[in-house]
């Protein structure tokens, strides 16, 4: 059946929606709120829903087809060109229903609940991991304009830090001693996330499948399954490496 679309513009509080008709020419434009928008996926007629992949998406596309839209997620950058004014929120949302008529135009797969959390892990990981590394070239660097060479590593970083204290000025002492804890602390949250991932890689066959790849590890293999839906979708490795990269 061929649904008329509609192109969003999501936003925090305020949406901006172009309804077309099954021609693509657009026929009313409306924001609404969170609120309304939320009844009006739930009491509208089905349609074919295109919106950005962006912050929210992957919630909203969701919520749309628990109601029985149709939903398309389309990369910012394949819907830039197809804005033909200064950009707003309108000529965003009509550059959406415009951008759907592009059958080369392929749309990013909705991520279910438990793929978004999975990537949200890493995502957290990543920033704990970033923020360790600077506290710890923070540590190294203003330790070294006393003479302190701490080894490379982490392993005995918070005890060689400590240890260093005896050899830098009583004014600095505190300073350092809270952050040797604070590096300390990230490194606990880094293992405690470690071993969550790896008691969901235990549980998903798909990870121990990706586990049998030489070099693919827990890490490595919950990201994928967090990042890629559907494998299939490639049409070659030689495709879902240059995805990669």
């Amino acid at each position: 059946m061929q649904l008329n679309p509609v192109g969003i513009d999501l936003a925090k509080s305020v949406f901006q929606l172009s309804i077309a008709d099954s021609r693509h020419a657009v026929i009313t434009r409306k924001r609404v709120t969170r609120a309304q928008f939320h009844r009006w996926l739930a009491t509208s007629e089905p349609r074919k829903l295109i919106m950005e992949a962006c912050a929210t998406s992957h919630y909203w596309g969701r919520e749309a087809k628990g109601y029985g839209h149709q939903v398309v997620l389309l990369h910012a950058h394949y819907v830039r060109p197809y804005v033909r004014r200064d950009k707003t929120d309108a000529a965003d949302a009509d550059a959406l229903v415009e951008a759907s008529r592009n059958a080369d135009l392929k749309p990013i797969p909705i991520k279910n609940e438990e793929q978004q959390a999975l990537q949200s892990l890493h995502r957290i990981r990543t920033q704990w991991v970033s923020s360790r590394t600077a506290r710890v070239n923070e540590a190294r660097a203003l330790l070294l304009e006393f003479g302190v060479i701490l080894p490379r590593g982490t392993a005995k970083l918070q005890e060689e830090l400590r240890l260093a204290n005896n050899r830098i000025p009583v004014l600095l002492q505190n300073a350092m001693h809270r952050l040797a804890d604070e590096i300390s602390d990230l490194s606990e949250r880094v293992r405690m996330l470690d071993n969550e991932l790896s008691s969901y890689a235990k549980e998903s066959p798909l990870c121990q499948r990706l586990m049998t790849i030489p070099g693919v590890g827990v890490i490595i293999a919950t990201a994928l399954v967090g990042r890629v839906q559907d494998l299939h979708r490639f049409k070659s490795g030689r495709s879902f490496s240059s995805w990669l990269g």
